[in-house]
């Protein structure tokens, strides 16, 4: 089991500072939705993790079968949508790459990223969110 830790405040509005390990990110609505545009909204911050785990199981996989990646790029659509019991969510996952694996390794290669890659898993089931909000003493 890996168990990962996020702190994060309300820094305004609707402006979020998250801070994971050394890392700072910064959330906001749009101005349109009463924020200040600051950072992305937490959905686009969901497609980004997305986007990260594919690239970066790539290129383990392209180490590992020594394949040289020229070019490696998803471009990701998120579709969020009301649904009875909350919020669905369709994506859509395109990776372009530009490399001298042949086709038959490409199928490989997606095979592989389908397989080890933890957030596109974590999506594609259902999960277990809960918590409450606590007076701070």
């Amino acid at each position: 089991m890996l168990t990962l830790k996020c702190n994060a405040k309300l820094d305004g509005t609707f402006k979020v500072c998250a801070k994971v390990g050394n890392h700072e990110y910064i959330m906001d609505h749009s101005i349109e939705n009463g924020g200040k545009d600051e950072g992305a909204i937490p959905g686009q911050m969901l497609l980004v993790a997305l986007a990260g785990c594919k690239l970066m199981v790539i290129s383990s996989y392209a180490q590992k079968r020594r394949i040289t990646l020229e070019e490696c790029e998803a471009q990701i659509t998120g579709d969020f949508d009301e649904i009875k019991n909350g919020i669905g969510l369709n994506i859509k996952v395109d990776i372009l790459v530009k490399t001298d694996a042949d086709d038959k390794e490409i199928k490989k290669m997606n095979d592989f990223v389908d397989k080890n890659c933890s957030i596109a898993a974590i999506l594609s089931q259902p999960n277990i969110v809960e918590g409450q909000i606590k007076r701070k003493k």
